[in-house]
């Protein structure tokens, strides 16, 4: 039998397998280790591929933060997943069980150590993304698990009442249907675009021309949005993910870098 020859994807896939250990990959898992948490080769594996890739791609380097809540331990659910030096802060009750984070719905959130002013997020240029799962009550009430802002000049991305939206600048919302509320929900605006894309396996996504908005200027947090230094809507959902980029993408790098989280997340809670 003649043996077939690798394809292109094929070999794509074996040089990110066998990609060099990456820094961001040895600071993350070594800051894990000093909170309790040994990550299995599989896991260290995804998410090394997870940081190739998007440095192949060409966001990684716009992630602001990064945090994964599927270790079960809070200090490490607290470390940013890209720099662990400016890790975040959890306040109020979340319970840190069955691979996420599960904010009470009234005091719980995760204080991410970010402002969008000092960070280089604007109304040009940031994306948000969650991932959730099944659980939880949240998703009956008006409920906007990451960003800042329940009034005015807002950006925050959530799912509720079978909607997903993406809030930017002065109370505008960008919403599309929300076939589940499980998976991969991601927001961006950019100068050009703002669009909502949802991945469970299947991308639903839309996308629209962007309007003229104020920017958002604050603290962003998950879990709850920031309203004038107090937190509101509080989300009782169970999350394995929440980030926050200042980077500028486009409709179809916004639907691949929901594609990208999902399965790191999919293979680290595995």
């Amino acid at each position: 039998m003649i043996p077939t020859r690798p394809t292109i994807k094929d070999r794509r896939f074996r040089c990110l397998e066998q990609a060099p250990w990456a820094a961001e990959s040895k600071a993350y898992f070594a800051a894990l280790a000093t909170n309790g948490v040994t990550a299995t080769q599989a896991q260290r594996d995804a998410y090394n591929i997870f940081i190739a890739t998007g440095k192949r791609e060409g966001w990684l380097s716009g992630i602001q933060r990064m945090f994964i809540p599927v270790w079960g331990v809070a200090a490490a659910n607290a470390v940013d997943a890209i720099l662990p030096s400016r890790s975040g802060t959890w306040v109020g009750t979340v319970t840190h069980t069955g691979k996420a984070a599960t904010g009470d719905g009234t005091t719980g959130y995760l204080d991410m150590v970010l402002n969008t002013t000092t960070s280089g997020m604007d109304d040009g240029s940031f994306w948000l993304a969650i991932h959730q799962l099944a659980g939880g009550v949240g998703m009956s009430r008006t409920e906007l698990p990451i960003g800042g802002a329940g009034a005015g000049a807002q950006a925050s991305v959530g799912i509720y009442s079978s909607i997903q939206a993406v809030t930017t600048g002065s109370t505008t919302a960008h919403t599309q249907a929300a076939a589940t509320t499980v998976g991969l929900s991601l927001g961006y605006r950019s100068a050009t675009n703002r669009g909502a894309v949802q991945y469970n396996g299947t991308i639903i996504s839309s996308h629209q021309a962007a309007p003229a908005e104020v920017a958002y200027a604050g603290a962003m947090w998950g879990l709850a949005i920031p309203n004038g230094g107090t937190p509101v809507f509080h989300s009782d959902r169970p999350t394995a993910l929440l980030v926050a980029g200042n980077s500028t993408i486009t409709p179809a790098q916004s639907e691949a870098i929901a594609v990208r989280l999902h399965t790191l997340v999919t293979k680290l809670r595995a």
